[in-house]
């Protein structure tokens, strides 16, 4: 273990492996304060909230102090800043400015090294450089967990409302699960909406997939989401929902009677269903692509969805468009060689343009 004083107890950073004992409360470099939730990036960096001191303290795979972050950890300025061994730390300034902490609460780091961080008081995470540098703010969230899937995708709980928030790895909303964020409905939903403010909140319960202030989650290397529940004394598990994109296709009108429509996913190997409405969901023709049947001139509706791991994206990508194969086509006629156009009298002579008719 490491800490102050854990060895012999003495006012310093030591690390210890044997008859250790309690470590020294305080701010001072390598100190801890209410220490909290621990992260670990891929070089064994370890990264731990403290939430009697408002930073986040940074240390090496061996004990070793690297250095902390937060307002006024170096100077004691009402500004950010990171601090080392060499200068000297002393506790953050609680807040809610940029790089600021009120009680930082959990902490993650995703595979580029970027440090996530929420507050207890603050609804917010915030994003860190692998140097401790201040990168931004989603100025949306919760005092729970926080969870980095291998592809980026930022998971954490919202045990206030009930549900769990999925983030793509540019802090963008991608969905929320939980009972009734869809549409309010007594059952486990899925919202996928341009913003989380499009969502609803869940309805608390202990049903399957339903939360009682869900506290903390887990994503593992495929994607499965593991959450506790404050009240519940549960752990649930989530598949990944995938959410289904059209690439390429027609959008509008269309002469081609059987257009191709291109699939992509936010799960790599995810299998595809497509269907024109009404019709059915079924496989499309060729993997991650779909040519249509022959279809005679009218307006369509598309649709396609993704699955991935037995787990089937609820919202379907929807692509709406129109055959039309009887619209005048346009031709050029070639003017006679050495044709004049002429213009008003007194003007000069120009060549003859090329005439543009329409035939059907």
């Amino acid at each position: 273990m490491y800490g102050w004083g854990v060895d012999d107890g003495s006012d310093e950073l030591q690390v210890c492996t044997s008859d250790c004992q309690a470590g020294i409360s305080g701010d001072a470099a390598g100190q801890f304060s209410l220490a909290g939730d621990i992260a670990v990036d891929s070089d064994g960096n370890i990264f731990v909230t403290e939430f009697g001191n408002n930073r986040v303290s940074s240390f090496a795979s061996n004990g070793d102090f690297r250095f902390a972050f937060g307002w006024g950890v170096r100077t004691g300025a009402e500004q950010f800043e990171i601090c080392t061994e060499d200068t000297g730390c002393r506790a953050g300034i609680y807040g809610d400015g940029a790089g600021q902490f009120a009680y930082p609460d959990s902490v993650a780091v995703d595979p580029q090294g970027r440090i996530y961080v929420n507050e207890r008081n603050n609804p917010r995470i915030q994003r860190f450089a692998p140097d401790g540098s201040y990168l931004g703010v989603l100025d949306v969230g919760g005092h729970g967990g926080i969870s980095i899937a291998p592809n980026g995708d930022v998971y954490y709980p919202e045990p206030d409302f009930d549900r769990v928030i999925k983030l793509n790895g540019s802090l963008e909303f991608v969905l929320t699960f939980g009972w009734g964020v869809l549409d309010g409905a007594e059952e486990y939903q899925v919202c996928q909406a341009a913003s989380i403010h499009d969502c609803r909140p869940g309805i608390r319960g202990g049903g399957p997939g339903q939360f009682r202030r869900p506290s903390d989650i887990a994503v593992d290397a495929q994607g499965r989401a593991f959450t506790s529940e404050l009240e519940e004394s549960r752990i649930q598990l989530f598949r990944p929902v995938p959410v289904t994109s059209i690439l390429a296709g027609p959008d509008g009108r269309t002469g081609d009677a059987t257009p191709t429509f291109e699939l992509g996913s936010d799960e790599a190997g995810s299998t595809f269903e497509c269907r024109i409405v009404p019709a059915a969901f079924g496989p499309c023709s060729d993997g991650d692509q779909h040519t249509t049947a022959p279809l005679t001139d009218g307006t369509y509706t598309f649709e396609a969805r993704a699955t991935y791991q037995g787990a089937t994206d609820p919202t379907p990508a929807t692509r709406t468009f129109t055959v039309d194969t009887t619209s005048p086509a346009l031709t050029v006629d070639e003017p006679p060689a050495g044709a004049l156009l002429l213009g008003a009298p007194g003007s000069p002579a120009r060549p003859a343009s090329r005439r543009a008719t329409r035939t059907r």
